[in-house]
């Protein structure tokens, strides 16, 4: 019997994110593709997120012409295909127009909704975080793993929340201050595909993330999170499912102090 053939997906997302990470550091030292627009009072927009979207586009289009497509920087494509591309063209927009280097590019495989490629890319410190649905997750091709610290009071963790919203917000610093008060240290990053990447490599023990979510911003993390052994759940300690939901992804040992201190805090 033959084998049923795979395309390369994984490889295209590989050398995608690659030239799209080589065209934000063509950027990162140019002042004017760096500067900012404001898209919203809270969001902004650069030459770079433009010019990588269209290029990520771009190839998907020509490789990938029956896949549906969804990029942070336009609108969604639908085909009717089981298989959608989800796209940040610049993680960490704000970070890369002041010249701090921790932002990315992601992509990820949806099949059926399923994530089953996920490659987030760190163009400055050169970091491929690559996962393959089944596989082990694999940090510049060697495998990496989930940290084994077991006690919170000993982890770091990183928190990501919608601060656009006075109620949510509100509620996303008083969950902070008790998290703070019980880890060894939290981290607001400004880049959350990023931030996912490093609980996924043990550099972080965890992630919390407040709703509404956004899905470009963390269907590569969960993904990676997964394969390197961690654990993803939504705030009540279940299965997430869906973008109203908050999440914890986390090396899987500190998972339930983490939830237990959540429980305190009306937040989804």
């Amino acid at each position: 019997m033959a084998k049923r053939y795979i395309p390369p997906f994984k490889e295209f997302a590989i050398g995608t994110a690659f030239r799209a990470g080589t065209i934000l550091m063509r950027n990162f030292h140019d002042s004017v593709k760096r500067n900012p627009v404001k898209k919203s009072r809270y969001e902004i927009v650069t030459k770079s997120d433009i010019e990588v979207h269209k290029f990520i586009e771009f190839k998907i289009k020509q490789q990938f012409p029956d896949h549906n497509f969804l990029s942070e920087e336009g609108d969604r494509i639908e085909q009717g295909s089981k298989y959608t591309w989800v796209v940040d063209p610049l993680d960490g927009t704000l970070n890369y127009t002041i010249g701090n280097p921790f932002f990315s590019t992601s992509l990820t495989l949806l099949e059926s909704g399923v994530p089953i490629i996920a490659v987030t890319y760190a163009p400055f410190g050169r970091e491929m975080f690559v996962a393959e649905k089944g596989r082990a997750a694999r940090l510049n091709e060697r495998n990496m793993k989930v940290s084994k610290e077991t006690s919170l009071a000993d982890s770091v963790v990183s928190y990501a929340y919608f601060y656009r919203e006075k109620s949510s917000r509100d509620k996303a610093m008083k969950l902070l201050m008790n998290l703070e008060d019980k880890s060894r240290s939290m981290r607001h990053l400004g880049c959350t595909s990023l931030e996912l990447a490093y609980v996924a490599t043990g550099r972080l023990e965890a992630e919390v993330i407040s709703p509404p979510l956004r899905h470009w911003d963390i269907a590569a993390g969960i993904l990676l999170v997964e394969s390197a052994g961690g654990k993803i759940t939504n705030f009540k300690g279940e299965e997430w499912e869906g973008l109203h939901q908050g999440i914890v992804a986390s090396n899987g040992h500190t998972h339930n102090a983490i939830l237990k201190i959540i429980s305190q805090h009306k937040i989804q």
